[in-house]
């Protein structure tokens, strides 16, 4: 008994195996692009929603007294956790965030804004200005990744 059978789409499988293979090689337009964005979206609604610890009213007092301004009230600390998105990427990996030393405020040379609010000292309360990816968002962020290397962004 012969059988005669015929395999259809094998070459289109392998061209379509080939791009994912080429798009999963460098992720960087997708770390630069929709991830950045939903960075964005995410750290001004951190912002926005009230999610940060208010400041210690002594603090707000001793910051009258001295004329300066609290850096949420500036927006200097909103704007710097998604002024450099991402703060370093590679073909790989991306890394967002608040960058060490990432500027002075003020002219006051302090190393890291993100690091002074991210933790307890004394009186101040912790005031992450970078909470953790929801799991929601970590749901988005797999689900941009497997349409990124599927060809569908």
């Amino acid at each position: 008994m012969d059988v005669d059978a015929q395999v259809t789409g094998a070459e289109q499988f392998g061209k379509d195996l080939a791009q994912m293979a080429d798009r999963s090689e460098d992720l960087r337009p997708l770390f630069d692009g929709p991830v950045a964005e939903l960075w964005r979206d995410r750290q001004k609604a951190v912002f926005t929603s009230g999610r940060l610890a208010p400041l210690n009213p002594r603090s707000v007092k001793r910051k009258r007294r001295n004329k300066t301004t609290p850096l949420v009230d500036t927006g200097e600390l909103r704007d710097i956790t998604y002024r450099y998105t991402p703060v370093k990427s590679t073909k790989d990996s991306a890394k967002f965030g608040i960058p060490k030393g990432s500027g002075s405020v003020s002219g006051r040379g302090r190393k890291s804004i993100g690091a002074m609010h991210a933790v307890r000292s004394g009186s101040r309360p912790r005031r992450d200005a970078v909470p953790s990816w929801t799991k929601a968002e970590r749901n988005q962020y797999i689900e941009m990744i497997s349409d990124y290397v599927m060809g569908r962004r």
